[in-house]
């Protein structure tokens, strides 16, 4: 189990042994957000960075930036071929695995993004929620990196997830 905490820090716990197993610090302020990829941990902070964590091997990560204010959204996609991010400049970018560059930056939202998700039956597809100004649930074509959909949901957008049984977004 990985928490990112308001010390700057990421603390590993291994639920087994009820037990702290190593605490990560590579970041300036605050660890917002986190995703696991299998041995990679990214981790998204109020600095603007994300750190890619290779857990294999101690102290080894790789910055990302892109954002110019706190990331507080990261989702891997299904494959873990793609990452994509969200943050308070209210942009998404769309890092695909082993680049430093994002693929895609879009910036169609008027508020932070908190809130992603991929479409599991459609790999190529994201769904991505703005805050209080925008209120609005977008979904990408990441592979053209255009907006597919607008939806006006009447309020901020904090989570989203794809319904893996059926053809929902909730």
């Amino acid at each position: 189990l990985a928490v990112g905490d308001s010390s700057h820090c990421i603390k590993l716990f291994d639920i087994s042994k009820y037990s702290e197993i190593r605490t990560i610090s590579s970041h300036s302020d605050r660890v917002s957000s986190l995703a696991w990829n299998n041995y990679v941990l990214s981790s998204g902070s109020r600095d603007s960075t994300i750190v890619q964590h290779d857990m294999r091997v101690n102290s080894y990560f790789v910055k990302l930036l892109s954002h110019k204010q706190e990331v507080c959204g990261l989702r891997w996609n299904e494959n873990f071929t793609y990452l994509a991010s969200g943050g308070n400049d209210n942009k998404i970018c769309v890092w695909e695995l082993g680049n430093q560059v994002p693929t895609h930056e879009l910036k169609e939202h008027k508020a932070a993004v908190k809130a992603l998700a991929w479409c599991p039956w459609k790999t190529q597809v994201l769904a991505s929620g703005g805050g209080s100004s925008d209120k609005n649930i977008k979904l990408w074509d990441v592979g053209e990196g255009k907006c597919l959909e607008s939806v006006d949901t009447g309020s901020q957008v904090s989570a989203l997830e794809w319904n893996k049984c059926g053809k929902e977004l909730l």
